[in-house]
C-alpha cells in the first residue's frame, strides 16, 4: 500500500513538473507569437514604406518624362524658329542684293551714257 502511494505520490510530483513545464512552453510559446506579431507589423509597415517611396519615385519618373517631352517639344520650335528666321533673312538678303545690283547695273549705265555725251 505504501508503495502504491508514493508511486501515485511520485506520478502526481511528474504531473505537477510536467504541467510547469507546458505553462512554461505556453508562455514561450506566447512571447513568440508576440514577437511574431510584432516583426509582422514592422514589415508590413515597412513594405508600406517601400511601396510609397516606389509610387513617389514612379510619380517623379512621369514628371521627368513630361518634362523631357516639353523641352524636346520647345526645341524642336524652337529649331523651326531659327530654321523660318533664317530662311527669312535669307531671302531678304537675296532680295537686297538683287537690288543693289539693279542700282549698280543702273548706276554703271548711267555713268556710261554721260562717258558717251
Amino acid at each position: 500500500k505504501e508503495a502504491i502511494k508514493n508511486k501515485v505520490s511520485d506520478a502526481q510530483l511528474e504531473l505537477h513538473t510536467l504541467d510547469n513545464t507546458v505553462a512554461v512552453k505556453k508562455n514561450e510559446l506566447m512571447g513568440l507569437q508576440e514577437t511574431v506579431h510584432h516583426l509582422s507589423k514592422k514589415v508590413d509597415d515597412s513594405n508600406k514604406a517601400n511601396n510609397e517611396i516606389l509610387d513617389n519615385i514612379r510619380l517623379k519618373e512621369k514628371t521627368l518624362i513630361k518634362i523631357d517631352a516639353q523641352l524636346k517639344s520647345g526645341k524642336e520650335a524652337w529649331d523651326r524658329a531659327k530654321f523660318d528666321k533664317e530662311k527669312e533673312i535669307e531671302i531678304t538678303l537675296h532680295a537686297k542684293r538683287q537690288e543693289a545690283d539693279k542700282q549698280f547695273a543702273t548706276m554703271q549705265e548711267q555713268t556710261v551714257s554721260k562717258m558717251m555725251k
